[in-house]
């Protein structure tokens, strides 16, 4: 998975949701300009936990919401979701086997 494109496509998803153009939300994140934006929703921009911050701040979103895999096409995802999917084995069955 392209944690990247990830993010862009949510940032995107996002952004058209609270219905905004790249340079209104650009005015709303601070220190960011359209091509910032076109570039990190298009995965071309690899973003730090500070901008990651600056645009949930500026969305008033979650920045968990920039990790949301709902909806987004297996082309990003790849196989994550089959392993997001897949139970973690429980404390009780990890002491009956560690017996």
């Amino acid at each position: 998975m392209d944690v990247d494109r990830l993010i862009g496509w949510n940032l995107r998803r996002l952004r058209r949701k609270l219905r905004l153009s790249q340079i209104d939300a650009a005015a709303q994140i601070a220190n960011s300009d359209q091509s910032s934006l076109s570039l990190i929703e298009r995965g071309l921009r690899t973003i730090n936990v500070v901008t990651l911050y600056k645009i949930g701040r500026g969305l008033n979103v979650d920045i968990g919401e920039l990790f949301n895999l709902k909806g987004v096409p297996k082309t990003i995802t790849g196989d994550l979701d089959v392993l997001v999917s897949l139970e973690r084995p429980s404390r009780q069955n990890n002491k009956t086997n560690n017996s």
